[in-house]
């Protein structure tokens, strides 16, 4: 992985552990420079998306 690669920002909600770590393997196999941000429930994916709370500041992430 390049230090000049672009960084991805990727949005997951997940609650399975399990999945979130698979997911994390493929990124890394695949190559990609990746920001992973987990979102764990339905309300706190909701405040993400509408920029409310501890995610008002947050940057749109490249994929969701």
């Amino acid at each position: 992985m390049s230090s000049d690669a672009q960084t991805f920002h990727i949005l997951l909600l997940e609650d399975s552990t399990s999945d979130v770590y698979l997911l994390r393997v493929a990124l890394k196999a695949a190559g990609l420079n990746f920001k992973l941000t987990v979102i764990e429930n339905g309300a706190d994916g909701l405040a993400f998306v509408r920029r409310q709370g501890e995610y008002a500041a947050t940057s749109v992430p490249d994929l969701a």
